[in-house]
Formats: C-alpha cells, sequence, structure tokens
C-alpha cells in the first residue's frame, strides 16, 4: 500500500473545487483509493499522449446536488508513494456521451 503525495499542480486543482463536501470526499476517496491499488485502479502505463512513467486514473465523483463531474489524474511512482502530478476535472460531465 503506498502512500499518497499531492504535486503543488494537483494541491491547486483540488483547491479551485467547489467547496462541497460530498464531492471533496469522493474526489479524496477516490485518489486513495489509487493510491492503495494503483494496479485495479490505474492504467499503466498512460496512453499516449502521457509519459510510459505515468499512470492514469479516471473516474467520476459527484456533488451534493446530483451533478457528475468527471476527474483525470495521472501519477508518477515514487519509493514507497503514488504522487499525483496532475488533475483535470470538467463539472459537465453529463453533456458527453457514454461510450459506445
Amino acid at each position: 500500500m503506498a502512500t499518497l503525495a499531492l504535486s503543488a499542480a494537483v494541491k491547486t486543482a483540488l483547491s479551485e473545487l467547489p467547496r462541497d463536501r460530498s464531492l471533496l470526499t469522493s474526489v479524496w476517496r477516490r485518489l486513495e483509493d489509487a493510491a492503495d491499488d494503483p494496479e485495479r485502479w490505474t492504467e499503466f502505463p498512460a496512453p499516449f499522449p502521457h509519459s510510459p512513467k505515468t499512470r492514469l486514473f479516471a473516474f467520476d465523483a459527484y456533488d451534493s446536488s446530483g451533478r457528475r463531474w468527471a476527474f483525470s489524474a495521472l501519477f508518477v511512482t515514487i519509493p514507497d508513494d503514488l504522487e499525483a502530478i496532475q488533475l483535470a476535472y470538467n463539472d459537465a460531465a453529463d453533456e458527453y456521451p457514454e461510450p459506445e
């Protein structure tokens, strides 16, 4: 089980999210899940155009009003840790069709 570390860029992205307890709790738990079991939750190596040294984790989270948010996080493995180096999100995830 790795420890979750956050880069400055990820800390900034998290600070820009709305102060919605449901959303923030869900995002944090999902990031911890990825750190606890990266083989299960992340794609390694991350697909092009990402560096082959990174792991990709894509997930959804919901805020307290039920709005679906889509997230993707890139991780790198450092000794005994999994560091989130990039976090991107889209609060209009419901506008995208489900994959066929």
